[in-house]
């Protein structure tokens, strides 16, 4: 029984020496500004012999062994980090954090963190409001959040909108919604008439307004989501005017 204790006892040391390992690479990466490729590392893994794997797999559950093992491996990265950090680079297995990323982990830089912060990144962008502009001169999406001070929060954007500054980004954002709802209101007479038009019907916005028809490639349900979201959350005045500030 003792040695069945000793036993699991080795095992559960091993992993956690492991999992602290793998923490801190997190964290060093994340101080560098890079995250694990984890599509890379799986198309690596997959490279490997089976039985070389089948090997280490069954190290992990020698006892005393198996603590030695990752130590080792553990004062190996140790001293050597950056030369590691590197090969990791060459080998593509790391990817440089996006802007977002970057902004979750500096939050708070953990070791857990460090491995969170991509999650919360996607996360974010999952619930963000989405701006996607194909015309025959531009290209580009643009997400992004409106915190409780009705600002305009950019979280990511790709396309021909990445070259403008910030304020020329949110203006983007903040000039098209500003002339649908001007249309909107023109059309119905008020904001709460056109607000219960959205609502009745699945209104086509760009349709009814003769809005260029790549202006915005998102669903009817989606856009019209997003300009009730503005509208109802004030954002807008009564001549269209879409306010920076809530009032």
């Amino acid at each position: 029984m003792e040695l069945l204790i000793i036993w699991l006892t080795t095992i559960i040391i091993s992993f956690e020496i492991e999992t602290i390992s793998f923490l801190r690479m997190c964290k060093d990466l994340a101080d560098n500004g890079y995250k694990f490729n984890l599509k890379k590392i799986v198309e690596l893994k997959n490279q490997i012999n089976p039985r070389e794997l089948k090997y280490k797999q069954i190290l992990k559950f020698i006892p005393i062994f198996n603590i030695l093992n990752e130590l080792s491996i553990m004062f190996q990265y140790n001293n050597n980090k950056s030369l590691l950090i590197d090969n990791f680079r060459i080998f593509n297995m790391i990817e440089e954090f996006t802007d977002l990323e970057k902004e979750e982990y500096l939050k708070k830089p953990t070791m857990l963190n460090a491995l969170l912060a991509p999650v919360k990144a996607a996360s974010r962008l999952s619930k963000a409001y989405e701006l996607e502009i194909e015309t025959d001169i531009e290209s580009s999406k643009i997400f992004y959040e409106i915190n409780e001070q009705n600002e305009i929060i950019i979280l990511q954007i790709s396309g021909d909108a990445k070259k403008l500054t910030l304020e020329e980004q949110k203006k983007k954002v903040n000039e098209y919604y500003k002339s649908i709802i001007k249309r909107g209101i023109e059309e119905y007479g008020d904001k709460d008439k056109f607000l219960s038009e959205i609502k009745r019907t699945n209104l086509d916005i760009r349709k009814a307004f003769k809005i260029d028809n790549n202006q915005s490639s998102l669903s009817i349900s989606t856009q019209n989501s997003q300009i009730k979201d503005y509208t109802e959350g004030d954002l807008v005045d009564e001549s269209g005017s879409l306010l920076t500030k809530k009032k």
